[in-house]
């Protein structure tokens, strides 16, 4: 069961395992938001009652914010009453709205911590090494032990150990690089929406892995992610990346279709040379392109810029011209793009 109060916003009880979603009413003192309030806050209590871990999510819902910082996949131990302040910061927008249209989803996920026998400080489970950080009860993917074919891999969002006294730990992020590089068995892999960003080429020479589906909880992509991922035909990026890095799907050739979301302003060198995009759309938000982010795309017949205006080369004052609509034109210019220039816009 779940309730709300006027006690700073929130007061939830969970009684039972299962997913909560609830719509919170942004508590502070001002009766507006404007560009003097750069943050807002949200105040909850949460009682879990008896049962097992919850990871809590609390988001913005049915307003766009460009910049948020957000408290994400808080663990609350079983029994346990806490609270917290959850703060979103605002940053560079021109915002003038009541609080009433600002609302959160709080997400209440059930979840049942994976457990393995520890080895300096390490757990493997279902072929995937976890390193705990017993003090900030935290773990990081740290490698694999994948040798069957076919594998689809699971990467759990709390470990722990099987240890006395051993405490929950959330799954936070990828290793440092490499994490899965050249792991020619894997076929696809479930990342949990704990963590947030990857190491270097932790997916590169995966040349069987097939589909992808990143969380929105990631913010960063990396170097050469997935690189030479020749049989990737599917893969969706979240809605809160920002940059696709320097070689990011470099010669995943099987990759046909891809869209890049909103929220992206960046696409680096490399990003999708030697993809098998056949047409892309350049979102409005993206203001730089770097050379050679389309370079031997030879599938890529049509492209289209949702802002075709005001672009140019990074090496001239002159206006590109870039065709509204999907544009064989379009798609020469992002293929043709050099090393010594990147489009940009403004």
């Amino acid at each position: 069961t779940e309730e709300a109060s006027s006690w700073g916003g929130l007061n939830i009880t969970v009684g039972e395992a299962g997913k909560v979603e609830l719509d919170v009413a942004v508590t502070n003192n001002a009766d507006e938001i404007t560009e003097a309030y750069n943050y807002i806050e949200v105040d909850a209590k949460i009682n879990l009652g008896t049962g097992d871990n919850f990871i809590i999510t609390i988001k913005p819902k049915n307003v766009t914010i460009d910049s948020v910082e957000h408290k994400s996949d808080y663990i609350i131990a079983p029994g346990e009453t806490d609270y917290f302040t959850i703060s979103f910061s605002v940053e560079d927008i021109e915002l003038d709205a009541s609080l009433e249209d600002f609302n959160f989803c709080l997400i209440l996920k059930h979840t049942t911590p994976k457990v393995a026998t520890e080895t300096n400080n390490v757990v493997i489970i279902d072929n995937i090494k976890y390193t705990l950080n017993k003090e900030k009860k935290t773990a990081s993917v740290s490698g694999h032990t994948i040798t069957q074919a076919d594998t689809d891999a699971v990467i759990y969002p709390i470990v722990m150990s099987d240890a006395v006294d051993a405490e929950p730990c959330i799954v936070s992020n990828m290793g440092v690089m490499d994490t899965f590089k050249d792991c020619t068995n894997l076929r696809s892999i479930t990342i949990p929406n704990s963590i947030s960003s990857f190491g270097l080429g932790d997916f590169s020479g995966c040349s069987n892995l097939e589909t992808v589906i990143l969380p929105c909880s990631i913010r960063d992509l990396s170097v050469n992610l997935f690189s030479n991922c020749i049989n990737l035909t599917t893969i969706t990026i979240s809605n809160s990346v920002t940059r696709i890095p320097f070689n990011t799907f470099l010669n995943c050739s099987s990759l046909t279709s891809l869209t890049i979301p909103s929220s992206v302003i960046e696409i680096e060198n490399g990003a999708f040379s030697g993809t098998g995009l056949t047409s892309v759309v350049i979102p409005r938000s993206v203001n730089n392109i770097w050379g050679t982010a389309f370079s031997n795309c030879n599938n890529l017949v049509t492209a289209k810029f949702e802002n075709p205006t005001n672009w140019r080369l990074s090496s001239s004052p002159d206006k590109v011209d870039i065709t509204p609509g999907f544009s064989e034109d379009n798609a020469e210019i992002l293929k043709s793009i050099v090393s010594t220039n990147h489009l940009l816009r403004g």
